[in-house]
């Protein structure tokens, strides 16, 4: 009901390996979240637009004793201080549910800059540093802005903390 969360992406790549599934590459992961849209994110421009949608630090997880050190994005209250149940929120045009906040999603490949060469059909970038791994997404402790679609930031491979999970993938033969 919940997602998976304090997975590190060698512990989760190992696991949906013996599942027959995958991490999304990057842009897989970006272009399911943005559900064919071209938007911060995928309800559109403005911040507001996210309202129904996310899962973020908000007035409810202020005024129930959140941590004071998150930025808090007073005009939003999702009900959830922390982990909202998978599908508490609107989906995106493609069916996805929590692209928007509730946990950072960890991707299959390393920090890397735009401008390198991607495998062809997944978008895998080539090449990318073999001690980070890019998580996307957002979690329910930030703020809107760092949770937009293009948002990214890296980890070690073994880092795994209570707002990091994953969102599966099946590998497509062609």
């Amino acid at each position: 009901v919940h997602p998976v969360e304090r997975v590190s992406w060698e512990r989760a790549t190992a696991t949906l390996q013996r599942l027959e599934l995958v991490l999304p590459t990057e842009a897989q992961w970006e272009r399911g979240a943005r559900g064919g849209t071209t938007t911060p994110w995928w309800t559109g421009p403005e911040m507001q637009s996210i309202v129904g949608a996310a899962n973020l630090s908000d007035s409810f997880a202020k005024e129930h004793e959140g941590p004071s050190n998150w930025l808090i994005e007073t005009w939003l209250n999702d009900g959830h201080s922390t982990h909202a149940p998978v599908g508490s929120y609107r989906a995106n045009a493609f069916g996805l549910h929590d692209v928007i906040g509730n946990a950072l999603e960890s991707c299959r490949e390393g920090y890397c800059t735009y401008d390198m060469a991607v495998n062809p059909g997944d978008g895998e970038r080539l090449g990318t540093d073999p001690r980070s791994r890019m998580l996307r997404g957002g979690a329910y402790h930030a703020a809107a802005k760092r949770s937009r679609s293009a948002f990214r930031m890296d980890v070690l491979p073994e880092y795994s903390d209570f707002a990091m999970g994953l969102r599966p993938a099946r590998s497509v033969t062609q």
